[in-house]
This record gives C-alpha cells, structure tokens and sequence, in this order.
C-alpha cells in the first residue's frame, strides 16, 4: 500500500500543509504526470502549479469532507486536495475522490477542471493507503494547536460554512432589493447541495439569517474601497461566529 505523511511548519503554522505520498511531495508527483500535457499546449509551467491548503482545510478534505474551497467549486462531490498557488478557491484546483473503508483509503478520479477533456489522468493512481495508519497521520496534524483555545478542524469546517451562509443570506436579500436594516425576514432557503450533515445545514442557516440581517452584499461591497467606514460588514470575525455557535448548541464550550 502507499504511505502518507503530513508536514507542517513549526515556524510558519499558518503556511500549508505539504502532504507526501511514499515519500516524496504530492505536488511533485501532480507536477510530472501533467508536465506533458502542459508542454504539449506550451505552458509548461502551468503543470503542477498548485499549492498547499491550510492545515484544518487539509485536515477536513482527507476525511472526505468538503472544505471551503469545495463550496466555491461545487464540483459533483470531488474533494480539492490542492490549490492555485495564488490561493483564490477555484483558481486552479486539483479534484479527486476519496473512498474511505474499514480497512483502507483509496484517493482516485483525479481531474483539473479548467482542462476537462483536455489533460488526462488515466493512469494517474489510484493512491491505496491503509486506514489506521491513515487515521494515524491525520490526528498527528488534528493535535498540533495554535493554542488550547484555537478552534479545531471540525469548528474551523464550520465557521467555513457559516460565512458562506452569510454572504449568500446578504446576497439574496440585496437581490430581492431589500434593504440592509430591513425589518423583512427571509424564506431561508435549502443549504448548499455538498453540505450533507446536519450541522453543515444549520450553521449554514444560521450564517444566512446573520448576513441577511447585518451584512453587506457583493454589489454593496464592490462600490465602496473601505467597507467598514461605510458602516459595511463583509463577515464576522471567527471568535464571534465560534460565540455564536456555541450559543445555538452547535458546538460544545471548550473556553476557560
């Protein structure tokens, strides 16, 4: 079977997460498998041209579940390992599936998106690992923490999923041309289709009521150079939404 391991840097905990398979870079292996298509189109440098997601977003993807970047790429359920390296959520990004069993998971159906049908990855894996020792790598990464107050993966996937809620709430008021402030209460409607657990669908719901109410929507927001003189909220701040959260029940209180 393949083996992974998880790098991160102590020194820079917020850099990404290299991820190694059977030793050697991930993006390395990526770079080589589409170093002919590219050359083939004259971009050779476009090949392996990604970067590393955040730890909690690594952490969140290799258990098969979608990270922020997937609920920009919505991508028929695949899950984005890596990421262009300029770091905009579907700029560049490299999907796959995860397959996780009793006994072993299994990374395959690899595609780049913005060369469907263009570069192939036949052949391209598929990647086997053993699942304890999978396990085994993923909570090494889970129990490095900024602090003992630093949200953990789980929390950090579901202030993701609160903020899409919330530009999504203040989108959809501003489209219907309700103004912010308004007294008019939402028909919220259903959560994003990669959302599949109830939590997912409830801090999503409960980020569309906020951004509904108090925030500010992409029209408003690309009018003005500096949102918050102009009394606009783009978000809310992640210990806000962890408040929030707790106070709705949808995380447990870990505070002093």
């Amino acid at each position: 079977m393949d083996t992974l391991k998880l790098q991160r840097d102590k020194d820079h905990p917020d850099d990404g997460l290299r991820i190694c398979v059977n030793g050697v870079s991930f993006r390395e292996i990526v770079r080589k498998h589409e170093a002919a298509f590219a050359q083939a189109e004259g971009s050779p440098n476009v090949a392996g041209a990604y970067s590393e997601l955040s730890p909690p977003s690594v952490a969140t993807s290799l258990r098969g579940k979608p990270n922020e970047h997937d609920l920009e790429n919505d991508q028929l359920g695949r899950i984005t390992l890596l990421e262009c390296e300029c770091g905009a959520p579907g700029c560049w990004p490299l999907l796959m599936t995860i397959s996780i069993g009793p006994s072993r998971v299994v990374w395959s159906d690899f595609e780049q998106p913005h060369r469907r049908g263009k570069w192939s990855y036949n052949g391209f894996g598929p990647f086997t690992f053993d699942s304890a020792e999978y396990e085994q790598a993923l909570r090494n990464i889970e129990d490095i923490r900024l602090g003992p107050s630093a949200p953990s993966p789980s929390e950090h996937w579901l202030v993701v999923v609160f903020h899409r809620g919330f530009r999504d709430g203040a989108n959809g008021r501003d489209r219907l041309e309700i103004p912010l402030g308004g007294s008019v209460e939402p028909t919220v409607p259903s959560p994003p289709r990669n959302l599949h657990a109830d939590p997912d669908h409830d801090t999503w719901r409960l980020g569309y009521l906020t951004g509904w109410r108090m925030g500010a929507s992409d029209r408003q927001l690309s009018g003005v150079d500096e949102p918050g003189a102009c009394g606009l909220i783009r978000e809310v701040g992640e210990r806000m939404v962890l408040d929030l959260l707790r106070n709705s029940g949808l995380i447990g209180d870990r505070r002093p």
